[in-house]
């Protein structure tokens, strides 16, 4: 339903960092203000992509990005709709780009489409069965390529109550029984 993903009209690239030594297995993001829903607009979500080192060796603030390995071993969970609804999605599911290097691929080579979701950035978070290790336990970063839409405020609100009505009427014509 409206709005369809077509072609990029707004992107971020999300810096998410790794602190040096870490044993932890879950990492949060920090909320990211530029694709917060709130009273002035809805920023919807439709496709999430990340790169790896063999893609983008250094990130914006100058950190060595996360290794083809590290992307393999990490699930994103993003909180939609007070859940977490896209729970342990694989990294490497998220990646398009192709490389000599690594040749994991998203094979449409389009961003994975999301409908149009608005997460809790605060609430989401990378998760991974074990610590990170190995090198010299260096700092490093995992780039997110966000593509999204900003919308008239309540917009999202409309469309999806016109869902739920177009379902509720599919439903009330389905024969008894079935």
């Amino acid at each position: 339903m409206y709005p369809e993903f077509q072609a990029t009209r707004r992107y971020e690239l999300i810096e998410f960092n790794i602190p040096a030594n870490s044993t932890g297995t879950r990492f949060n993001f920090v909320d990211q203000p530029q694709l917060r829903t709130d009273t002035t607009q809805d920023v919807v979500v439709q496709g999430i992509e990340i790169f790896d080192v063999t893609d983008v060796t250094l990130s914006p603030n100058n950190i060595t990005v996360a290794t083809a390995a590290y992307c393999k071993s990490t699930f994103l969970v993003l909180y939609v709709d007070g859940e977490e609804s896209i729970y342990r999605i694989p990294l490497f599911q998220l990646h398009r780009v192709a490389n000599l290097a690594d040749p994991y691929i998203n094979v449409d080579n389009l961003p994975p489409p999301f409908d149009n979701i608005y997460p809790d950035w605060t609430k989401s978070y990378l998760f991974t069965p074990t610590a990170y290790s190995g090198g010299a336990n260096a700092t490093f970063s995992f780039l997110f390529g966000i593509h999204y839409k900003k919308l008239p405020p309540g917009t999202m609100g409309k469309i999806r109550a016109n869902e739920y009505t177009n379902y509720n009427n599919i439903r009330m014509l389905q024969p008894i029984g079935s």
